[in-house]
């Protein structure tokens, strides 16, 4: 689960404000149009920069799978903030 934490959390996490920020814009549409869940993505994806190499790195330490042996970050472990990992 490190990308739930890393990626895939803060991804559906915008996503959702995109959505109910579209919503609040457009009262008129029952729901986006494709185009518009297209470019959101987009959007969302290159320019919030989800995709860092630190925030892999960061991931897999706040999950526990990848801390040093000797006890050095073991602060890091469920520190699911966005302190360790981008929101």
């Amino acid at each position: 689960q490190p990308l739930d934490v890393s990626i895939n959390g803060p991804f559906k996490r915008a996503m959702h404000h995109w959505d109910i920020d579209f919503r609040i814009q457009n009262k008129n549409a029952k729901k986006p149009n494709p185009n518009d869940i297209i470019n959101a993505v987009v959007d969302i994806w290159y320019n919030d920069a989800l995709i860092k190499p630190n925030n892999i790195i960061t991931s897999f330490k706040c999950t526990g799978i990848s801390i040093k042996l000797d006890g050095s970050e073991q602060e890091l472990v469920n520190k699911h903030d966005e302190k360790y990992v981008m929101k």
